[in-house]
């Protein structure tokens, strides 16, 4: 009797030992993988510019479908102000946990050379590079000119006098806009706005500005609305969406610039954890819901890891840089 009750607790003791073991043991690969569980709370995704531009609309394509890799929420939060500026100085505060990650475009670049702000891209980690859109030029739609030529001749021969919404300093548009000034040798009289060139679009199509930047992806609402219309793209190639707009160079116009949308998360994040975002995003650029969100748009499309997008964003820099120095 004594002895079988001497065998129920060694048993007992010994199985205790071993649920001891197991936890630990899964406690330290937890503590050693800090991707083990990640997610386990809703993640938020800074987007800073306004609801509906560009930026915006990307954000919102791709949260639902990184949300249903990931298994949480994946919320857009837009806050706006100076062409992504507001975002990336909260981004830069944020805890390092994978929990917030935020949307950006060329201007993460921009504002550092330009000295609007401190940080840029190795003041964050880099998850992945999802997309890059090429600049359009546009015109309301009941304007006179229709093609580049006539539009540039117009300006000419009235300097520093047509209005160009062009977002703010350091933004991908204005950068756009003093390119075609030192290419064509010309003057806008440019109109800022924080928002991104959403609200500068917006403001073209009520007549407020006489012409406006924006790519096709932010400007192909508003011209098949009949509200504006598109004179030139600066690619390379026609874009799918708006394939009867010329490009710059077709045009005559040696001119060709993107703005190229990265995913960044706060300095210090664990790499296991970017990885796992990179991840997310890599399977969302290749869902058939991104590839006609492309094609119905006009957006461009990218699929870099965490490697090859800090490589891209270095050359990007350099090439900014170039722009900015001409323009001093």
């Amino acid at each position: 009797m004594f002895k079988g009750k001497s065998l129920q607790i060694l048993f007992l003791t010994v199985a205790l030992v071993m649920l001891l073991v197991v936890s630990a043991g899964c406690g330290q690969k937890a503590a050693e993988d800090p991707a083990a569980n990640y997610p386990e709370k809703p993640i938020e995704f800074l987007c800073g510019w306004a609801p509906g531009g560009g930026s915006d609309q990307v954000a919102r394509a791709f949260a639902p479908l990184v949300e249903q890799e990931l298994g949480q929420a994946v919320t857009v939060v837009n806050k706006e102000g100076g062409s992504g500026a507001t975002s990336y100085v909260e981004l830069s505060k944020a805890k390092p946990d994978g929990y917030t990650i935020a949307l950006a475009t060329s201007t993460i670049m921009t504002h550092k050379l330009l000295g609007n702000l401190e940080v840029g891209p190795d003041d964050f980690e880099i998850v992945c590079g999802i997309n890059y859109d090429p600049g359009g030029l546009s015109v309301k739609a009941d304007a006179k000119w229709n093609n580049l030529e006539e539009f540039f001749a117009y300006c000419k021969e009235n300097p520093g006098k047509v209005t160009l919404a062009a977002s703010s300093p350091g933004s991908i548009t204005r950068l756009q806009a003093e390119a075609i000034e030192q290419n064509v040798g010309i003057k806008f009289n440019m109109v800022p706005n924080p928002g991104g060139a959403g609200p500068g679009l917006v403001q073209l199509a009520g007549g407020h500005v006489d012409a406006a930047m924006g790519t096709p992806l932010e400007s192909n609402a508003l011209v098949n609305g009949g509200k504006i219309k598109m004179l030139g793209v600066l690619s390379d190639e026609r874009v799918e969406a708006c394939q009867d707009v010329p490009t710059f160079k077709e045009q005559g116009y040696d001119i060709s610039l993107a703005t190229s949308r990265v995913i960044l998360a706060p300095k210090g994040t664990p790499k296991p954890i970017i990885d796992k975002l990179a991840q997310a995003f890599s399977k969302a650029v290749e869902s058939e819901e991104v590839k006609t969100f492309v094609k119905n748009t006009g957006a461009g499309s990218m699929n870099l890891n965490p490697e090859q997008a800090r490589e891209y964003l270095t050359e990007q820099t350099k090439m900014f840089e170039e722009i900015i120095n001409a323009g001093k």
